[in-house]
């Protein structure tokens, strides 16, 4: 009664905020699976506002999660477990308790609401509140939902922050990627073509319900794009104090990396966490999540005082930023493989070129020593569930001098040549097409200019090649966008201040040196004493953000 009351009063401190919205159903017919069964409704699910809302009662009675509903009130409380949510009609907000913590408030997209005497409520952010993965299959009209949580940890493998002439990832069968320094994220459905002003230039985008989240180049503002309204939101801005590598999505999480620290963001509640700050200038940061946490190597000061900052293999909370270390060393060997079992319940740990494999437990924390066999068939089952470039039977890449190839995955080491020609750089890949960038500069540090540049999309065989985009035209098989912003509108370049135009800088660990103080090349130059600028990223020049 306690938790009920406490929902209920939290709910209700935003119902002045908030109306019912005008959305109109769609026609086609969903289905919905819940751990590979169909459910049945008495009133099929609609779609509204790009989200698909079901009736209450069949989908809260299949989440295992029992319903009061106060017709009074017209609230609905929901439990399973510790975990308890707080719905109202028209209320476009979600309260959520678990155990005796603290109440979150969910933003939602669309409000539960009334129809044909059954009251509708929204199926994704239902199911997530319970930790269940939820999958949309938009050629089929169908959601898929699974109570043994989303494992997945959504990231580019092909982002480079040292280069930003594009970048791109599916959602579904809808593709979402940036083009040659523009500051736009453009989306294509596989007919249209639509370009969104981004607010800079758009690094690492990815995709996820409508949404594209992205950090832009120079800025490092995290940002938040909807598709659906073109409205932008700034999810975590630093004012340039951090140079941001890498972004995760995990769950209701947006992960941000930088040079030395780690943030969590949880998107419903648009709060963040710093969950990592100890990383040393010479250590390198590695991520991985399972079961609910966040798995943080910190290789320590390795590269030119091995033994000054230890390893360690911490486990984080995400929503409150307690950690646990539960693996130290003193002797880092200078190289690792990293990864989260593919259900979620550990992470995988190889140190230096030894045989020597660990699984930690996520829960426990416990070390368990394994065989390579084991090791290995746990990183494959890791890239199939997490790695865009593979697919059952074949990985997918590029070569600067040849054009887009696949190997196969059979052991045989068997290249094919999908699309040939020189300056191709392989973007990204879903389950039934391949994209990939053609153009004479964007493969060369320090260009400044991209001449005939093209996007192009292709089958996983290298057949219907079709330009999406050409230098700011549409390509063959899209249609002109009426988007948030116009595709020519390319803002013009000034010289890089702290490289002076030459694109490149001092290495910061040898000092232009290039030598290690233990003997050998500098391993973050590689022994050449420069890394590219993190200002223009190797280009010489900055584009202002619009």
């Amino acid at each position: 009664m306690k938790k009920t009351l406490s929902l209920l009063l939290a709910l209700s401190l935003v119902l002045s905020l908030f109306c019912l919205p005008a959305a109109a159903a769609g026609t086609n017919e969903i289905s919905v699976y819940l751990d590979g069964q169909r459910l049945t409704f008495d009133q099929p699910p609609v779609a509204m506002n790009n989200r698909t809302l079901v009736p209450l009662r069949a989908i809260f009675e299949g989440l295992g999660a029992t319903v009061d509903w106060n017709g009074e009130k017209q609230t609905i409380l929901a439990t399973r477990g510790d975990t308890a949510i707080m719905l109202q009609l028209g209320v476009p907000s979600m309260a959520k308790q678990v155990g005796n913590g603290a109440i979150q408030y969910i933003q939602l997209d669309v409000a539960p609401l009334a129809m044909n005497n059954r009251t509708l409520v929204p199926v994704r952010a239902i199911s997530e509140a319970f930790d269940c993965q939820v999958l949309w299959d938009g050629a089929a009209n169908r959601v898929d939902i699974s109570t043994a949580g989303d494992n997945r940890m959504v990231f580019n493998p092909m982002q480079n922050p040292d280069i930003y002439y594009g970048n791109a990832m599916f959602d579904g069968n809808t593709l979402y990627f940036s083009f040659v320094r523009r500051t736009q994220v453009y989306v294509y459905d596989g007919v249209n073509l639509q370009a969104f002003n981004a607010g800079g230039t758009p690094m690492n985008i990815l995709p996820r319900d409508g949404k594209a989240y992205y950090y832009t180049a120079g800025g490092q503002v995290v940002y938040c794009l909807d598709t659906a309204t073109g409205e932008r939101t700034a999810l975590f801005n630093q004012s340039g104090e951090l140079d941001i590598e890498e972004i995760y999505l995990y769950r209701n999480y947006l992960l941000v990396q930088s040079t030395h620290q780690i943030h969590a963001i949880n998107l419903d509640t648009r709060q963040s966490v710093l969950l990592h700050d100890d990383a040393a200038i010479t250590s390198y940061l590695f991520l991985a999540c399972a079961g609910g946490k966040i798995a943080i190597v910190d290789t320590g000061g390795f590269i030119t005082k091995p033994n000054e900052v230890p390893f360690t293999l911490r486990f984080a909370d995400p929503d409150t930023g307690e950690s646990q270390v539960v693996f130290t060393t003193e002797e880092f060997p200078g190289s690792l493989n990293y990864f989260h079992a593919a259900d979620g319940s550990g992470v995988y740990l190889r140190l230096g070129d030894e045989s020597s494999y660990h699984f930690f437990d996520i829960e426990t924390g416990n070390e368990q020593a394994i065989s390579t066999d084991e090791f290995e068939e746990a990183r494959i089952a890791y890239n199939l569930a997490n790695d865009i470039t593979w697919t059952p039977d074949w990985y997918y890449g590029s070569n600067v001098n040849s054009g887009v190839r696949r190997t196969s995955r059979d052991g045989s080491g068997m290249k094919e040549i999908l699309y040939s020609g020189a300056d191709c750089y392989y973007l990204t890949n879903n389950q039934s097409k391949v994209v990939f960038l053609q153009s004479p500069g964007a493969t060369k540090a320090g260009a400044s200019s991209f001449g005939n540049s093209s996007v192009y999309i292709m089958d996983l065989n290298g057949n219907n090649v079709v330009e999406i985009i050409n230098n700011g035209e549409s390509g063959t098989g899209t249609s002109e966008s009426t988007g948030s912003s116009s595709e020519n509108s390319t803002p013009q370049p000034t010289t890089c201040t702290i490289c002076n135009g030459k694109g490149w800088v001092d290495c910061p660990v040898c000092h232009g040196s290039g030598a290690s103080v233990s003997g050998g090349n500098c391993l973050f130059c590689g022994g050449g004493g420069l890394r590219q600028c993190s200002s223009c990223h190797g280009s010489g020049t900055l584009y202002p953000h619009v």
